[in-house]
């Protein structure tokens, strides 16, 4: 996440503090910090929104939501900076008129403990969703789930998602893409989304991608603009035209720290497979079949804080994507089975796809 060009006394508190302990130089610092965020936040979604006002092209979100949001975020951002600036500045004053000498009412500095800066452990934006499993040879529950009904036509993606692409059945759910024009794009994929927002906890999936050069399969979390949210994001992502490694990497406010490619000991499109993240406030670990694969954390990590929405999809893409899926090559059309989804909250416990999960050649 980018910070504002913070004056240099509270620049120094946001680099040093949240990483050790520190004594401050006086206490409204800590209350200064949080305005300074106010207002750049703010900003933030002021232009946020304005770009989508201007270029967004889905169904289903108005421009005068996006709007309300923009004005809700800008009124509620902007009040709580006023107050805060306000109160930081009448708390100056009475400490300078009692206390010339400077020091902070004479007082040692105050002292921030880790607990006083503690990690949160809810995320923010929507509130989170409670625990879940989907079994899909068990059929569509349209209480829970959406299937992707929209086209987004940009300069990167090439496929718009179609309902009438997923198909469930005993194997359990298929997303299929195929040549077929879908509004201004020329291929049909499919999109699932779990109805909600969900938090830090554990996120599982059994599925076998297809393989083919120009293909995407996924599994992620997901929020953005489109939610009124910043865009915070973790992804499986299954690039076709190596079936032998699997693409991760995540975001926090439309930024991220890289990518990295785990190799596979197996083709990932030969058999399913489980794949799971356990996001937490401090870190996230991606594991397959049941073995640590990756692990992001610390301060540099930027790890997401937003609820965020849990889907998969397959599709391919045009201009520059195609350098990094490669080009499509995998005929008229490709599919990819899921068989089983889950989350459960951190803290908590609940059922799961890997309750009773063998992996393929131990099954």
């Amino acid at each position: 996440m980018q910070r504002p060009n913070y004056p240099s006394d509270v620049q120094r508190f946001c680099r040093d503090s949240f990483a050790n302990d520190a004594e401050l130089p006086h206490p409204i610092l800590f209350a200064k910090t949080f305005a300074f965020e106010g207002i750049d936040i703010v900003r933030r979604d002021i232009s946020a929104n304005v770009a989508s006002w201007r270029g967004l092209k889905t169904n289903g979100a108005p421009r005068v939501m996006l709007r309300v949001n923009a004005i809700r975020s800008a009124a509620c951002g902007l009040a709580l900076s006023v107050l805060l600036v306000a109160a930081c500045s009448d708390r100056a004053t009475a400490d300078d008129n009692n206390n010339p000498t400077g020091a902070p009412n004479g007082a040692k500095p105050v002292t921030v403990s880790s607990a006083m800066l503690a990690v949160p452990t809810h995320t923010s934006g929507q509130p989170p969703g409670k625990a879940f499993i989907d079994r899909f040879d068990k059929g569509f529950d349209e209480t829970t789930s959406y299937l992707g009904d929209y086209v987004m036509d940009n300069e990167w993606n090439a496929t718009g998602f179609d309902p009438r692409n997923i198909q469930f059945g005993k194997k359990g759910m298929t997303l299929v893409i195929e040549k077929r024009k879908l509004g201004t794009l020329p291929w049909a994929g499919a999109e699932f989304q779990r109805s909600g927002f969900f938090g830090y906890g554990r996120y599982e999936v059994i599925v076998q991608p297809p393989g083919g050069s120009g293909l995407v399969t996924s599994f992620f979390t997901h929020t953005g603009q489109y939610f009124g949210d910043p865009h915070d994001e973790i992804d499986f992502e299954f690039l076709g035209k190596n079936t032998h490694e699997v693409h991760i990497k995540h975001f926090r406010n439309g930024e991220s720290p890289g990518s990295t490619y785990v190799q596979l000991p197996f083709d990932y499109s030969a058999a399913p497979h489980l794949y799971a993240f356990e996001w937490e406030p401090d870190s996230i670990r991606w594991y397959i079949d049941g073995q640590l694969v990756h692990e992001a954390s610390g301060p540099a990590a930027g790890i997401p804080t937003t609820s965020s929405r849990v889907m998969m999809n397959i599709w391919t893409g045009r201009g520059d994507t195609v350098s990094w899926h490669g080009p499509q090559r995998f005929g008229r059309s490709a599919r990819a089975t899921y068989h089983c989804l889950s989350h459960v909250p951190k803290g908590e416990t609940g059922p799961q796809c890997s309750d009773g999960y063998k992996p393929p050649g131990k099954r």
